[in-house]
């Protein structure tokens, strides 16, 4: 009889311990699907950030060539788009993997780059050509595309 209630009491503390150890899973796995889809969101968003600038040097472009037809009612200027990359950016950095962040701040830099060259041809028009400036923005246009290939690759949706 001593034996039966041994062996019934160490059934009773080892279904608590496998209730409460299923319990601890599964809020971990719901932990890791809540962070995931915040990290797809931050994903998601980071490419709707990068394709708004890329239709920002689609208008630049444009523009640089001198048609009178511009094809975009308002277009902001590559200070502004830097700047307004750079703040949305930091909106979405906490769910970025640390190759995507240190993507991400590879064009923050060539943004900088495009956003300078444009103050330098306003200032010394001499040195910098029309032609150079539109050809940066269409550098610009290429990047945001392939950033845009990187974070799908990323997030693996190619995988599906």
């Amino acid at each position: 009889m001593s034996n039966e209630i041994i062996a019934a009491a160490t059934a009773g503390i080892l279904a608590i311990l496998g209730v409460g150890y299923g319990s601890t899973l599964n809020k971990k796995q719901r932990t890791r699907e809540e962070l995931y889809s915040h990290k797809v969101k931050a994903y998601a968003k980071l490419a709707e950030l990068i394709s708004e600038v890329r239709q920002e040097y689609e208008a630049l472009a444009y523009i640089g060539t001198g048609s009178d037809i511009v094809p975009f009612e308002e277009s902001k200027s590559p200070i502004e788009i830097d700047a307004y990359f750079r703040k949305n950016l930091f909106i979405n950095i906490l769910f970025l993997s640390p190759k995507v962040k240190d993507e991400m701040g590879a064009m923050c830099e060539k943004i900088s780059q495009t956003s300078r060259l444009t103050f330098n041809e306003f200032t010394m028009p001499d040195l910098i050509s029309k032609d150079d400036l539109r050809k940066s923005y269409e550098s610009m246009i290429n990047e945001c595309d392939k950033q845009i290939d990187f974070l799908y690759r990323e997030i693996g949706l190619h995988k599906l």
